[in-house]
């Protein structure tokens, strides 16, 4: 889909607005974002303990995520496709994004 990157509190992040400009998905990769429950892009998934118990959705092709209270989602990629494999506790995370 078309998007625009914005910045927003000195944090860049793509964002995709139907004709009406809701927005419908917004994501970063950048490092300096931390969501409400406090995690950022480049964190291990050691780190991040609500997930050493919990599984995490996939979309073929597009990666692993976990979605988290705040209604942020913690994004995954793993291999050439994305979702070549499962993640492992060495693996970062890669984008941080909300969607309708």
């Amino acid at each position: 889909m078309p998007y625009e990157s914005v910045v927003i509190d000195k944090c860049r992040f793509d964002l995709v607005t139907n004709d009406k400009d809701d927005t419908l998905f917004i994501a970063t990769t950048d490092t300096n974002f931390l969501t409400p429950d406090g995690y950022q892009v480049g964190m291990k998934l050691s780190e991040i303990p609500e997930l050493l118990n919990n599984k995490l959705a996939v979309e073929r092709g597009w990666g692993f995520y976990y979605k988290l209270k705040s209604g942020w989602s913690l994004g995954f990629c793993e291999g050439s496709s994305c979702t070549d494999k499962y993640p492992g506790s060495s693996s970062i995370i890669k984008w941080i994004f909300k969607r309708r």
